[in-house]
């Protein structure tokens, strides 16, 4: 799957865009293992054990990662210099 992500003010943190929706509605912010009952995509992210913190809404996926941690499937870092708001990636989970 083809995923375009945003870079955000905090460099430990990073916004998949997917191009479908990803909650009907409403929003949805878990900032631990919580989300096991709640979200299937959260909670694989957590287990990553990279993961701080996950943001859902109708057409984002937003994660924090630990700083001490690096996470090896999700291009979190931005890069030095951005070129363009948005770019592609592809998001393995």
């Amino acid at each position: 799957m083809l995923i375009q992500t945003e870079d955000t003010q905090d460099p430990s943190t990073m916004t998949f865009l997917p191009g479908r929706t990803v909650l009907e509605v409403g929003s949805a912010d878990f900032s631990d293992a919580e989300a096991e009952n709640v979200s299937p995509l959260a909670k694989r992210l957590f287990q990553t054990g990279s993961v701080k913190a996950v943001a859902l809404g109708l057409d984002f996926i937003r994660v924090a990662r630990s700083m001490e941690t690096n996470i090896v499937n999700l291009p979190l870092s931005p890069p030095s210099k951005p070129q363009h708001r948005h770019k592609s990636t592809i998001l393995r989970v």
